[in-house]
């Protein structure tokens, strides 16, 4: 498995990396907008940092229930990360 992060010079060596064969990792998630780019790019799992976005006041559990939405049925899995408190 390969971890990338959300942003955009790693965002744009994922097809490389996903031609090798490997899973992906998309990592540094805030935002369920992100989702969209995770399952464009074919990522097989979605990591959001929800303690890291509740220290930025970000409705954590919200954006992580859009995210589990969003991504049914594509084949992006979400796992959440970075939890210090539910």
């Amino acid at each position: 498995m390969i971890k990338i992060p959300l942003v955009q010079p790693a965002i744009a060596q994922v097809p490389k990396l996903k031609a090798l064969g490997g899973k992906i990792l998309m990592t540094a998630c805030y935002d369920a907008v992100q989702c969209l780019t995770a399952i464009a790019l074919e990522a097989d799992y979605l990591a959001p940092y929800l303690g890291r976005m509740q220290a930025k006041d970000i409705d954590a559990l919200a954006h992580l229930n859009a995210m589990k939405m969003i991504s049914r049925g594509s084949g992006c899995e979400v796992l959440a990360a970075s939890i210090k408190s539910l």
